[in-house]
């Protein structure tokens, strides 16, 4: 009975901390695709068929996760079919997600047949572009329309396509809404790449050991934090107008974690107001 009780707690400690039920579906999608006939068109619109279950749902129609979750095992039965994972351990590469959109157009209900159409549209110098549709078995509406970009790593979308066909392949025109959508990636990516090349914020300035600051603004940091300035150091006037160039601890500041937050948080302040930005010297 000691070995039940420990199968029991492993399988506990598994299903606990990991989406088993993802694993054992995606095995057996994968190996099903493996009995069916090959798909000799590598863009060729291939089906699976599915069903909206009660564990699929929230207020009665499928959830919005669950439509990401079916794109998935679709395209493991794709590549399957059409031998892109073959191709893949041939060339040692691999794939990942590189983004994914989905416009929902009307909700699929619990008990309702569909099928999930998918197909790959075009490729890049880097990623294969699918195309996946949820059409509903009742009327043919089609449900939802997902657009997912596949990054290839270690190889190329050119080197994959030469594999399976044994010849060079030229790469579809872009349809015109696929376009909009590579576009939109192409922004983020600039709009992402030029947040790291933001200047450092101003704290990381002032800790430097030299710093190009206006008279004005040292007056004011120091002036204000009595505990951070050195016995007998004359503070500054406001009327010695000039920027200052020497380390900080000429300007009387002690060295403390603790005693240089106060002037700093001031200074920053100061700063922002005055949409201004200290300058570090060359």
């Amino acid at each position: 009975m000691w070995w039940l009780l420990w199968v029991l707690a492993a399988l506990l400690v598994l299903f606990s901390c990991l989406d088993v039920w993802y694993f054992l579906r995606a095995a057996a999608v994968l190996i099903r695709a493996w009995f069916q006939t090959p798909v000799w068109d590598v863009t060729a619109e291939q089906v699976v068929v599915g069903r909206v279950l009660p564990r699929d749902i929230d207020m009665c129609h499928m959830n919005n996760a669950r439509y990401l979750r079916e794109g998935d095992f679709a395209r493991f039965s794709l590549y399957m079919r059409n031998g892109v994972f073959k191709a893949l351990r041939a060339l040692g590469a691999s794939m990942v997600v590189g983004a994914t959109t989905i416009r929902f157009r009307r909700a699929l209900c619990i008990g309702e047949g569909f099928e999930l159409r998918s197909r790959i549209v075009t490729w890049d110098e880097k990623s294969f572009f699918l195309e996946q549709r949820f059409v509903s078995t009742k009327d043919e509406l089609v449900c939802a329309v997902m657009y997912c970009r596949q990054n290839v790593i270690r190889s190329s979308p050119d080197k994959i396509m030469q594999h399976l066909c044994k010849r060079k392949v030229e790469c579809p025109e872009f349809p015109a809404d696929l376009q909009h959508w590579v576009n939109f990636i192409s922004a983020s990516s600039q709009a992402l790449r030029a947040e790291g090349r933001q200047p450092p914020p101003v704290l990381a300035l002032v800790l430097l050991e030299e710093v190009e600051l206006r008279w004005w603004w040292v007056n004011y940091a120091l002036g204000k934090a009595d505990r951070c300035r050195t016995p007998g150091y004359q503070v500054p006037q406001p009327d010695q107008v000039g920027a200052l160039h020497c380390p900080l601890h000429t300007l009387g500041y002690t060295w403390s974690p603790f005693s240089t937050l106060a002037p700093v948080a001031e200074l920053m302040s100061r700063t922002l107001q005055c949409g201004q930005s200290s300058k570090v010297p060359k």
